[in-house]
């Protein structure tokens, strides 16, 4: 102001932020950019101190139902089945070990439903108590059960391979650097083939067939083997001869190979007696035609005297 009062001018004042306060802006930023994140993601991030939530990102409600101020402040354990809670001990004690800790649990939906999640935790390493945590939920529902219908038929498939008459085992090829075949692993046998080795099956998967039978590997099973696994054509045959390294004899089998998922499937029966069965039985026909040729013969003489 002049001396008459008049405004001549403006004087700005500029105050300068210490250090302090800059930091805790930019700390109030990146944490403000880190929950954005957060709550876009999938996957539900949880924090919590001495097992209490303290913070769940948003993505809590689309997985489940429930909105995080409902379950901000609560302890963790009680949204988790009760089943499953133990499995909640079983990370503070691994991140007590100060190392990543996995589990999966059960957690009821609003709704009523179940949701599968698979949960990895560690501890926070600015927390010198060691009781604050982050923890990162992902749904699994999905995959736990596909899992659960893949071992259902798992278990189905051999159950109905057990209860076959005829010997089935998979196969499992061995490569050589080469990249070849040079031999075949029992994967899985049933109980008939049990009963044809005569092992018990423990000791018969995860053997190669090249132990157990040494000179059956000489038949030609390798070269069939290679066909299957490379044409991907099923290999059948009746009446195969080949031999038996149990009963130190050649047997005459029918046999299936097909190519499943990287294994062969084999199928065999040992069909020796219904061959002979057989050829017997066609020598007894050749010597019935025979005798009744000689009587034909004898009566056609007879006459002619």
């Amino acid at each position: 102001l002049d001396g008459d009062g008049e405004v001549i001018g403006r004087l700005g004042v500029l105050r300068r932020l210490d250090h302090e306060q800059r930091l805790r802006l930019v700390m109030a930023d990146q944490e403000a950019a880190f929950r954005y994140l957060m709550d876009q993601t999938a996957d539900i991030v949880v924090y919590t101190t001495d097992g209490v939530v303290t913070w769940v990102s948003a993505s809590l409600e689309r997985v489940t139902g429930w909105r995080p101020d409902e379950v901000i402040g609560t302890p963790s354990w009680q949204w988790v089945h009760p089943d499953d809670r133990g499995s909640l001990n079983d990370l503070r004690v691994r991140r007590g070990l100060d190392e990543p800790a996995s589990v999966r649990f059960r957690m009821l939906h609003r709704d009523g439903t179940v949701v599968w999640f698979e949960v990895v935790s560690r501890s926070l390493p600015t927390d010198q108590k060691g009781g604050a945590a982050v923890s990162v939920m992902r749904d699994v529902t999905a995959r736990v059960e596909a899992e659960a219908t893949r071992d259902a038929l798992a278990r189905r498939l051999a159950a109905t391979l057990d209860t076959m008459f005829e010997p089935h085992a998979y196969l499992r090829p061995v490569y050589d650097e080469a990249g070849q075949v040079v031999d075949l692993e029992f994967e899985h046998v049933n109980d008939a083939e049990c009963r044809y080795l005569d092992r018990p099956r423990h000791d018969i998967v995860g053997h190669r067939v090249s132990e157990l039978l040494p000179r059956h590997m000489k038949g030609g099973i390798l070269d069939r083997a290679r066909e299957v696994l490379t044409t991907g054509r099923a290999f059948a045959a009746a009446g195969l001869r080949s031999w038996n390294d149990i009963l130190g004899e050649h047997r005459l089998y029918d046999i299936s190979v097909i190519h499943v998922d990287g294994v062969l499937s084999m199928w065999h029966r040992d069909v020796t007696q219904r061959y002979a069965q057989f050829s017997d039985e066609a020598r007894l026909r050749s010597l019935e035609a025979l005798q009744s040729e000689r009587e034909r013969l004898a009566r056609d003489l007879h006459d002619g005297a």
